[in-house]
């Protein structure tokens, strides 16, 4: 599989990107590990994405919903302190370089960043002076050095468009084969290589010195013919194998030994879905050695444990034995006992060895070793028979103790071995569905989809109210919007069809809740309804309109008392889970899996983690999906403080 984009890799994306980001506003920056960076970024014409760098490896616009993890990790503070809320003025490679340069301002100031796909590649801001004042990593290579405060130097490079012939001649005897010779001398990676070669009909395998000056030539000539394809024609192709994409090329690939060409419209999407697909990959072998890591250190325990279980039962057998003789003969250790203290009283400890049984003794300790029936005793000279009797029953009830304590130590750590590897499952799951979650377009305004399947897309703010009339409402479609100053401007996306009363009234709802009519508690509210041509974003001659605002021209068509009341819920597509939003009857033919809200007391958050713990513990076999949904997806459909009129999963 192809680990990271190549140079021409880059020349594609920023042919079809570049201009797409001029004017852009950074809105934020996430890091969902420590060498991958997601800035969200607002376009010229409202719509939001997110721009994927990960240094060394890609950069692409993607449509996975992305959301902070809450930690803020000091890298991350400084990024978003230099260039959130900045533009993005411009965007070019360097040469034909695996470097992308951005040129950011912010406010009276300028910065440039700097990301590199190359090996060890970075992610960099320069100020004005191009010193570097932020580096994902501190490098020293044997050409330049990255770290904060010195002048940034870019990787070294060959510009073969602009080398003699004769020069990119000597630069290919670097290789083995004339193969390698492009990949080493002429720094092309190895499938543009294979793929010029074959454009010019020379064979891969020959060697440097058997290339003609004309063949060179042809080399060349195919080189810039391919460079101009990738420029003007963009037609970029998936390779697919066994239902996966194994392999991308901004270019038709000439050969292709083992799977199936796909081609995209869009570089981007291929490289979204792509890299997509080996990130969820990553998260599982993360997840994985995470959760081995815990499961190694579980069982270290337990073998410690066993150990000591072990050691314990063999103490316990010992002393049992030796509890067993002391009952038996007790009045045989008594005498001896008695000896020892007598003699020690008399004469001495030296001669506590005259008493018979006794085979060593510790005087600082006050302990005497008594041989019974070939078992040794050990006495304590300071108590009394009885007194040391007990002592061995006391070690005895002491370790039955210990021995029960690490056996239900031990039953619990191997219990959470087995929770773990369970937990493991649903987690991977869990985030697979995180790392493949994409949004369409329209899930960045209010939507639902009609139950004879017409689009519906509402404002959030006054910006997307104007946003949706300007570019997406055409003269068929219709525009609905509640009867109160303040809501969101709804359109039917027609598509050439006529809208049908029932699809009408499914969109009235949407009007109805995203408007003031439901943060003011009504029951209901009048939603009124135009077709597209009769709706302009220009005011009549010596007016203004406020920002958000548009004028209606000609009748307006009334739907009555439309109740304020909404279903939210979960549905289930082939591209991962999805909050939606709708009547009732049109959730519930979509989801078991929802809600239905009306105006209340309950702040948005409050309401969504109800419904979302309820949707959890209903969900059963799906629980780890419907944990991929962030908690903001819900509350952000929520229209304002609610109470949940029904709970239905």
């Amino acid at each position: 599989m192809k680990k990271s984009m190549t140079n021409v890799d880059v020349l594609a994306w920023i042919t079809e990107t570049a201009e797409r980001l001029v004017g852009a506003r950074i809105v934020n920056i996430y890091m969902p590990r420590s060498d991958l960076y997601v800035f969200k970024i607002r376009l010229r014409d409202g719509e939001v994405t997110n721009l994927v760098i990960e240094p060394g490896r890609r950069i692409h616009l993607s449509s996975i919903h992305v959301r902070g993890t809450g930690e803020v990790p000091g890298k991350l503070r400084n990024l978003r302190s230099l260039i959130r809320n900045c533009i993005i003025e411009c965007v070019e490679q360097l040469d034909l370089e695996r470097v992308i340069i951005f040129k950011i301002k912010c406010g009276n100031v300028e910065y440039r960043m700097i990301a590199e796909l190359l090996p060890r590649g970075i992610l960099c801001i320069l100020d004005q002076d191009k010193r570097i004042i932020f580096t994902s990593e501190a490098l020293s290579m044997k050409d330049r050095d990255i770290r904060p405060g010195i002048v940034y130097k870019p990787p070294p490079s060959i510009d073969i468009l602009n080398t003699s012939l004769d020069e990119l001649v000597k630069l290919a005897m670097k290789g083995k084969d004339i193969v390698r010779g492009l990949v080493r001398g002429w720094g092309l990676p190895g499938e543009v290589s294979e793929e010029v070669l074959a454009r010019a009909n020379i064979d891969k395998k020959r060697k440097p010195d058997e290339i003609s000056l004309m063949e060179y030539q042809k080399i060349l000539n195919a080189l810039k013919s391919l460079l101009n394809e990738v420029r003007y024609s963009r037609e970029y192709y998936g390779l697919l194998k066994d239902g996966k994409l194994v392999y991308f090329y901004p270019f038709k690939p000439s050969i292709v030994i083992d799977g199936d060409l796909i081609r995209y419209d869009s570089f981007n999407k291929l490289l979204d879905e792509y890299f997509t697909q080996i990130e969820a990959e990553l998260r599982k072998e993360i997840i994985a050695t995470e959760i081995s890591k815990d499961i190694k250190r579980l069982e270290s325990t337990i073998k410690a444990l066993e150990f000591s279980i072990s050691e314990l039962s063999k103490e316990l057998e010992i002393l049992k034995t030796k509890e067993a003789i002391f009952s038996e003969k007790f009045i045989e250790v008594d005498e001896v006992l008695n000896c020892v203290r007598s003699t020690i009283k008399s004469k001495g400890w030296d001669y506590v060895s005259e008493c018979r049984g006794v085979t060593k003794f510790y005087k600082d300790k006050g302990i005497v070793i008594v041989k019974v029936d070939d078992t040794e005793l050990e006495l304590d000279v300071t108590k009394t028979t009885v007194e040391n009797y007990n002592s061995y029953r006391s070690r005895i009830s002491d370790i039955m103790r210990s021995i029960k304590k690490a056996e239900e130590q031990l039953k619990e750590f191997r219990s959470k071995i087995e929770e773990l590897r369970r937990a493991s499952e649903v987690k991977i799951e869990t985030e697979v569905s995180k790392a493949m979650r994409r949004r369409e377009w329209y899930e960045r305004f209010h939507w639902l989809i009609t139950s004879s399947g017409f689009l519906v897309i509402g404002g959030r703010n006054a910006e997307q109210n104007e946003a949706i009339i300007r570019r997406y409402l055409r003269p068929q479609d219709i525009l609905l919007h509640a009867e109160i100053h303040g809501a969101s401007a709804v359109v039917i996306k027609a598509e050439g069809r006529e809208v049908d009363d029932k699809s009408l009234k499914e969109a009235a709802v949407l009007a109805a809740a995203y408007s003031k009519a439901w943060r003011l508690g009504l029951g209901a509210v009048d939603v009124f309804w135009v077709r597209g041509d009769q709706v302009s974003l220009s005011p009549p001659a010596g007016e203004y309109l406020p920002h958000g605002a548009f004028m209606v021209y000609g009748k307006k068509n009334f739907i009555r008392n439309v109740p304020l009341q909404i279903a939210i819920g979960i549905e289930f597509t082939e591209r991962g889970p999805r909050v939606i939003v709708g009547p009732e009857e049109l959730v519930a033919s979509r989801t078991n899996l929802y809600a239905v809200l009306v105006p209340g007391e309950l702040e948005p958050r409050k309401v969504a983690e109800i419904i979302i713990e309820k949707f959890i513990s209903k969900a059963e076999d799906r629980a780890s999906i419907v944990k991929s949904i962030d908690i903001d997806e819900i509350t952000e459909r929520i229209p304002g403080r609610s109470r949940i009129l029904k709970l239905d999963c």
